[in-house]
């Protein structure tokens, strides 16, 4: 039991961090919840829908039933300047950014964390799927949630140990069944309600939508590798590695039956979209540069920096495929990961994340691929 121990606890409103908030309270912690405002006004971003009213509210009815006290903290315009607008700057500059890592990154676990400070708090507590683990060795690991299917440990490898050692993940044991039939016997307004999607604190995310909002179309040429000119399309910008280009996506072909083949994104060259045919080699990679890296463990770093073995996963919840990390030419904080086996092909600026069993190693933002 951790008696009259305060911790703050974010609460967007939906059952995962409902059921968070009551496991804390049965645990004996002083629980402060936490409503983070990100954002609200979707004529800033047309194209993007936020049902924040509605969310404040269901994690207000959750606070009330447990009678903790929960505020309301208006942080849209650090959201919009720390990750809404390097978003589009990435989008434009013909890269595939991930908004959900940096919201994590530059938002919500400051905000959480400086609150806590300010009321005397230990911990931050949060709804996310994953588990912090103290080793043997004292530092604190990051590790997959229970649940490999709600898994969201992914996001959160730019987490330091000084953060990892005031973080709690109250669901990170538990199956999402779990939490949703905990959520209904105790009568949450919000047992069943459906879980996030799209963009972080944005919701229901229509990303084309946005992009065509914030950027005129620049049309360019489609160019079938290696140099057959083949179509136009609107705008690289809307296009990512990998995506098939279609008709219906604003592609022009010049042969009809060119419309019926599955071509897809191999590479972009400033304005022009370089693409080849499904089963295509242009579509997979053997190593993955990386920059940005964040080690959540030192010893971890140590042995990543003598060919450990190890997996990485390309995007949340993606099959994870071993391989080893490497240091690219002693450059710091520059690195290579090479898989053993040829895999999907990666856009500069997601980001790629090393695991070691259930461990998060770390992670970093792609550069390039070969």
């Amino acid at each position: 039991m951790q008696m009259g121990k305060r911790v703050v606890l974010g609460m967007s409103g939906g059952v995962d961090s409902s059921v968070a908030a009551l496991l804390l309270k049965r645990q004996g912690w002083d629980v402060v919840g936490v409503f983070i405002k990100g954002f609200t006004n979707s004529r800033l971003l047309r194209g993007a829908k936020c049902n924040w009213l509605q969310d404040r509210k269901d994690a207000q009815r959750v606070a009330a039933i447990l009678e903790i006290p929960i505020v309301t903290l208006d942080k849209e315009r650090e959201y919009f300047q720390k990750v809404i607008k390097p978003m589009l700057r990435l989008y434009s500059a013909n890269q595939t950014p991930n908004p959900d890592i940096d919201c994590n990154t530059f938002v919500k676990f400051p905000v959480l964390f400086a609150l806590a400070k300010k009321l005397g708090a230990e911990f931050v507590a949060t709804g996310h799927y994953a588990r912090a683990v103290k080793a043997k060795t004292n530092e604190w690991e990051l590790h997959m949630a229970r649940d490999k299917t709600k898994d969201q440990s992914y996001f959160l490898y730019t987490l330091t140990q000084k953060e990892l050692s005031k973080l709690i993940f109250p669901i990170g044991s538990l199956k999402k069944g779990e939490v949703r039939e905990i959520a209904r016997r105790n009568k949450f307004p919000n047992w069943n309600k459906r879980s996030t999607r799209g963009v972080c604190f944005i919701g229901e995310e229509r990303m084309k939508e946005i992009l065509r909002a914030k950027f005129r179309a620049k049309p360019g040429k489609i160019v079938l590798a290696p140099r057959t000119l083949v179509g136009t399309h609107p705008g690289a910008m809307f296009f990512t590695i990998g995506e098939r280009v279609r008709e219906s996506k604003g592609c022009k072909f010049f042969h009809k039956e060119l419309r019926k083949e599955r071509l897809y994104v191999v590479g972009k060259s400033g304005n022009e979209l370089i693409v080849d045919r499904a089963g295509s080699k242009l579509l997979l990679a053997k190593c993955v540069f990386i920059r940005k890296v964040n080690f959540i463990n030192s010893y971890i770093c140590s042995r990543a920096g003598s060919s450990c073995k190890l997996k990485a996963r390309v995007r949340n919840l993606s099959e994870l495929r071993e391989g080893k990390l490497l240091n690219e030419g002693k450059i710091r904080n520059r690195w290579v990961f090479e898989f053993s086996k040829q895999t999907e092909k990666l856009a500069s600026g997601q980001s790629l994340v090393v695991y070691e069993g259930s461990r998060v190693v770390g992670g970093g933002v792609v550069s390039k691929c070969e």
